[in-house]
């Protein structure tokens, strides 16, 4: 091949490699609309597992019921204005997450948060002062136990004895001793599993 047809056709590769790649950087990029619409088109709640990665053990569970019943009784026993407002909201919390029941019940009073300790939770040692838990335990207590519930519901039936009973134990136990009045039967939210429990919570 002559020197000459071997300068046209370089010349002739490198036009056509300039081509390319300014047609490459001057395709459209795809625009914020088309790209909102894809995400508005996506259920995300399908890929939420904030409940299962959230949720505690069986033991773990038993452990921030009696965290958040400790502060609770010492914020209420002591009278504090703002503190028993602050303990009233995270119990509040969790009564307008699981029952369809609007107010505490009718008598309740600071000494039966701790009254009738639960058999299934640790028992309380009387030689020694529980101590008391920080709000921020409290709150934590409180989106692990619904974490809890919202992910063994469900199976309520179905999951091992213990882990069963304790589910069943805790919603119990709470309505029990913060929202039904005796003689009332302790029921669920017809829609409890419509929407995550823990979603909306208020901050306290």
């Amino acid at each position: 091949m002559k020197t000459t047809d071997i300068v046209l056709w370089s010349i002739l590769t490198l036009g056509l490699l300039i081509a390319f790649v300014a047609w490459r950087f001057d395709r459209p990029s795809p625009s914020i609309t088309s790209i909102e619409s894809f995400a508005d088109a996506i259920d995300f709640t399908k890929f939420s597992t904030q409940a299962r990665d959230a949720a505690p053990t069986t033991s773990e569970v038993k452990n921030h019921y009696k965290a958040l019943l400790l502060y609770s009784h010492d914020k209420l026993q002591n009278n504090d204005g703002n503190e028993a407002s602050k303990a009233l909201c995270i119990l509040g919390s969790i009564r307008d997450a699981l029952y369809d029941h609007p107010n505490f019940r009718s008598n309740l009073v600071p000494d039966d948060v701790m009254a009738n300790w639960p058999t299934w939770l640790t028992p309380l040692d009387p030689t020694i002062k529980e101590p008391v838990p920080a709000i921020d335990a409290a709150k934590t207590a409180r989106m692990k136990i619904l974490a809890y519930i919202q992910k063994n519901f469900p199976q309520a039936d179905t999951v091992d004895e213990d882990t069963g009973s304790t589910l069943r134990n805790l919603y119990t136990d709470f309505g029990k001793r913060f929202v039904f009045d005796d003689g009332e039967t302790v029921s669920l939210r017809n829609d409890l599993l419509i929407k995550p429990l823990t979603n909306n919570i208020p901050s306290c």
